[in-house]
């Protein structure tokens, strides 16, 4: 099933602070939380070395593992771009070509898995209008997305930030979610009006 087409605008009409690293934010919650790396919280670069960081990481803290690939899809361009050329893929092993399966997997879900809405076809569109180069989201969903480790796990990472971005929407600070508190700070509007795009 394809995804969303590329010239529909959806994120145009959900009022956030639409960022890549407003949303590497939002990610790093859950990788702090289970690290105790308070420095995921933060508005972290997404440059190559950043991932790679996060990689190795997830060798360590297996729980955070299905953060890598959606970290991948969120990271700078360049990144994106340099990992489709470089990384084989159909490894089974590799864990960056495990990570690129999963963001395949993760953009499929966005497009049409059981939590896909009004809100994850915006963050598709923001990726494909705002943040990537002409085309590039082509590339992304040409990537093969089987085997993944876990999908169910992946399923609601889309869930998570999908609560995100709504609560955000709803000028909601904080939201209750599981045992502790999800930051939206990172996605609210500047002084609660007009819109806000920014690349990176």
């Amino acid at each position: 099933m394809p995804t969303i087409p590329p010239m529909t605008r959806h994120h145009d009409g959900v009022s956030i602070r639409w960022s890549l690293m407003g949303l590497r934010q939002i990610m790093g919650q859950e990788i702090a939380k289970v690290t105790h790396q308070s420095r995921w919280r933060d508005p972290l670069p997404g440059t190559w070395d950043e991932w790679m960081t996060l990689l190795e990481l997830c060798q360590k803290f297996p729980r955070i593992a299905t953060w890598q690939g959606p970290w991948w899809l969120f990271s700078d361009p360049d990144v994106i771009q340099m990992a489709i050329a470089q990384v084989p893929v159909i490894s089974p092993s590799d864990p960056a070509a495990v990570a690129l399966r999963e963001a395949a997997w993760f953009w499929r879900a966005l497009g049409w898995g059981f939590y896909a809405g009004p809100t994850t076809w915006a963050i598709q569109s923001f990726l494909m209008l705002d943040a990537w180069p002409h085309d590039l989201w082509r590339a992304v969903d040409g990537i093969l997305s089987h085997p993944v480790p876990d999908h169910i796990r992946l399923e609601r990472r889309v869930m998570f930030l999908r609560v995100a971005i709504e609560s955000a929407e709803a000028g909601a600070a904080t939201l209750s979610w599981g045992t502790g508190l999800m930051d939206c700070r990172p996605l609210l509007l500047s002084n609660g009006k007009g819109e806000e795009h920014e690349r990176f």
